[in-house]
């Protein structure tokens, strides 16, 4: 579980007036101002059940598209599309239901300050067989670029997986710096 409890605690950030920001978006979007510490325990556990539930939602739903795509294009494209959909609008609802009556924060959440703050969390390994799988789904794609074939598919997971792999491999950067 520290991989989840490494991603959960990322999130929440500390201000310089010593607050605790939220941050459901990512280094995506701004942060919200939690008002108190029982607000900070609900929502850590709510988005860390956030988190698990991505964890194997995701990559099921595209073995699910990239096993259409082979058979039949179309329905592969089609399927990204409504699962791609689907997931936002359930994803959206979900953290913005999270974030209901709290006060936006200003401060943006910085990629390589959160990259750091990870890296202390995650083991070494965990973070070594991530960038490997990341790297591997790219030579994959990449492959499928070669042969002209789900050029749509092949993209999305280059760049999916190739920004994944920047980050677990800048995370190794940290770990190994410290």
């Amino acid at each position: 579980m520290a991989y989840f409890d490494a991603i959960t605690k990322c999130v929440f950030q500390k201000n310089p007036e010593g607050k605790t920001i939220f941050f459901p978006w990512g280094m995506f979007l701004h942060g919200y101002i939690l008002d108190s510490a029982e607000r900070e325990i609900q929502l850590k556990k709510a988005f860390q059940k956030f988190v698990c539930i991505n964890f194997f939602l995701v990559p099921i739903l595209f073995l699910i598209i990239a096993l259409s795509v082979k058979k039949t294009p179309q329905l592969g494209l089609l399927l990204f599309v409504v699962f791609f959909i689907g997931y936002s609008l359930w994803a959206f609802r979900y953290l913005k239901r999270l974030t209901q009556n709290l006060n936006r924060s200003a401060t943006r959440l910085m990629p390589f300050k959160t990259y750091q703050s990870v890296a202390k969390d995650i083991p070494l390994v965990m973070l070594a067989l991530h960038t490997l799988f990341a790297l591997a789904l790219c030579a994959f794609a990449i492959y499928q670029l070669y042969l002209w074939q789900q050029v749509f598919f092949s993209l999305l997971v280059l760049l999916i997986m190739g920004w994944s792999a920047f980050a677990s491999s800048s995370m190794i950067y940290f770990h190994l710096k410290r």
